[in-house]
């Protein structure tokens, strides 16, 4: 989820477009090779901004309370943490405003619209309301291949080759079931605020195999995007 600080909450409407306008602020990050940083370093080159990247905190509550501060104008959170934290106590307050939420990827490249954060829109689909027109390039490719291998697969639970067909039944099973268990699905959005899913058998198998098998130029591209930032 990404952030940027504003004075005035009934400017809400305007930002989308008003940001890429920006003068040079400072974006806090977590480390170089980060893969929290690195996607919000591609997003803002995409976006043409002027910023300073303040990178080295310790963890996301250390860069929140830098954008509390002012030390920072920009960190990028987690669903849960902004749920949970930045929600109530940073937008609801008038301290910052959320601008898009990182791109949910489909193994076949499509940018899928995201049911948990229905009043923002993705970043793809931001930047196309901001300059008309759909982002492009080697950075925005490395920035799918990035939130592929992010964002759709937070967590994974694997099994090592050759596993029992059987085994890899049951658990795919046991995922299936939770999925719809409504006790467990209501105990999650009391407490992360939104809804967990799996992507399991062949479409987890499939979104796997696409996130593994990144093109070696993007490889390459983003070892060398890393090192630049270091």
């Amino acid at each position: 989820m990404d952030l940027a600080l504003t004075e005035d909450q009934e400017m809400l409407k305007k930002v989308a477009s008003d940001f890429v306008k920006a003068q040079k602020f400072r974006a806090a990050g977590l480390g170089v090779s980060s893969s929290k940083d690195v996607r919000f370093r591609l997003s803002f080159d995409l976006l043409g901004l002027n910023y300073d990247y303040v990178t080295g905190y310790n963890n996301s509550s250390t860069a929140r309370l830098a954008v509390q501060r002012n030390e920072a104008q920009y960190h990028d959170e987690t669903l849960p943490s902004y749920r949970t934290q930045v929600e109530p106590q940073m937008v609801k307050t008038g301290m910052v405003i959320p601008l898009y939420y990182t791109d949910l990827v489909a193994p076949s490249g499509e940018v899928l619209v995201s049911r948990d954060v229905p009043e923002l829109l993705p970043f793809t689909y931001y930047y196309k309301e901001v300059f008309g027109k759909l982002p492009s390039g080697i950075k925005y490719e490395a920035l799918k291949a990035a939130n592929m291998s992010s964002t759709n697969m937070t967590r994974m639970v694997l099994l090592p080759p050759k596993a029992p067909a059987e085994s890899i039944a049951i658990l795919r099973k046991a995922f299936d079931g939770l999925a719809r268990d409504q006790d467990f699905l209501q105990e999650a959005i009391a407490i992360m605020r939104f809804q967990p899913r799996f992507e399991v058998g062949e479409a987890g198998e499939r979104l796997f195999r696409q996130a593994s098998n990144t093109p070696p130029e993007i490889v390459s591209f983003l070892r060398k995007y890393i090192e630049e930032a270091r």
